[in-house]
């Protein structure tokens, strides 16, 4: 048998491969609602959040004396601008007819888009008191404290302090216990050769304590910052007045004639 002969290249079938599907580009629709969408939401968000204040539009002595009570009496550098995210707030001091000195906290309203004074504190606290009006200065007590602040009312001689920690939408007179174990307000004062206070930390714990020196007897007393109060600290006081006492600090020689 004659087997038939074939020439040439034997073609193998050619496979065919998936066509890739063509991007789909979003309708003139879409875009028009999601650009509608983000508006929405910018727009809600600005309504939302209170609105930040720039440096031309900080309060000025004159508002804030506007959001005082009737009759207060402010001095113009008796207030303090607490810097806060989105928005600062105040600590105004002013004094009333019988001389009582307060504190009034000032925050920013969100519902009414405008300043307002949301707590007055009188810094008075029964036989303790500042007189006359009252200044301010900001006191960063450190780790695991709040931020404070000091109220001073000072003469020629002496500077008296309260010391000032913010609870809710107000500030509060912070707590002293003393070396007999009772509760009094934090109140310090200074005054050249027969009191001076400092805040520093003492004990290591990352807080400052406020330390009292009495340079006519070289005493120290130390009250340590411990769970929201300055506590009395018996074994720090000895320590750092013996210190003293042993190791007291050179005194400069007399000018010669």
């Amino acid at each position: 048998m004659i087997l038939p002969v074939f020439s040439g290249k034997i073609r193998r079938p050619r496979r065919r491969g998936k066509k890739k599907s063509a991007k789909k580009v979003p309708s003139f629709v879409t875009v028009v609602i999601v650009t509608l969408a983000l508006l929405l939401v910018v727009i809600l968000l600005q309504e939302t959040l209170p609105r930040r204040v720039s440096v031309n539009e900080r309060l000025q002595p004159s508002d804030m004396a506007a959001l005082l009570p009737a009759g207060a009496q402010m001095s113009p550098a008796g207030w303090l601008e607490i810097v806060d995210v989105p928005q600062s707030s105040y600590l105004v001091g002013y004094v009333i007819g019988d001389g009582t000195p307060f504190a009034a906290y000032l925050k920013w309203n969100r519902a009414s888009g405008k300043y307002a004074m949301v707590s007055s504190l009188p810094l008075t606290a029964g036989a303790v008191r500042l007189h006359g009006q009252p200044t301010f200065s900001a006191l960063l007590l450190g780790t695991g404290a709040p931020d404070a602040v000091a109220a001073h009312a000072s003469d020629a001689a002496t500077d008296a302090m309260l010391v000032l920690v913010p609870r809710g939408d107000a500030y509060v007179i912070a707590t002293k216990i003393g070396q007999d174990g009772v509760a009094g307000p934090a109140y310090f004062q200074s005054a050249k050769n027969v009191e001076t206070v400092a805040f520093q930390d003492v004990n290591g714990d990352g807080s400052k304590d406020a330390v009292v020196t009495v340079p006519t007897t070289k005493s120290v007393s130390v009250f340590a910052w411990i769970n929201g109060a300055f506590r009395y600290d018996k074994d720090l006081s000895w320590t750092l007045t013996t210190s003293e006492r042993v190791f007291p600090e050179p005194v400069a020689p007399p000018a010669t004639p």
